[in-house]
């Protein structure tokens, strides 16, 4: 991830960290740490949920109807 964080950054982007890893988190512009203690088969939703809530918040500060996103376009025919 490290490695990464280095190309976002050529990028001229901003880097948000959700992780344990002191390392990356110092590197990040924005940190949200994980808690250590949780028993690592349960570390995918401590880790995901808090960036699903960071992608809504973004989304909603940028101005972007998250009920119905650009591009995407749902059409379910009843018949």
């Amino acid at each position: 991830m490290r490695e990464i964080v280095s190309l976002v950054r050529e990028r001229g982007a901003r880097v948000l960290a959700i992780s344990d890893d002191a390392a990356l988190l110092a590197d990040a512009d924005t940190t949200l740490p994980l808690a250590r203690a949780a028993p690592e088969w349960l570390t995918p939703l401590t880790a995901v949920i808090p960036g699903q809530v960071a992608a809504l918040r973004l989304a909603r500060h940028r101005g972007i109807d998250v009920d119905n996103p650009h591009g995407l376009s749902k059409i379910t025919l009843t018949r």
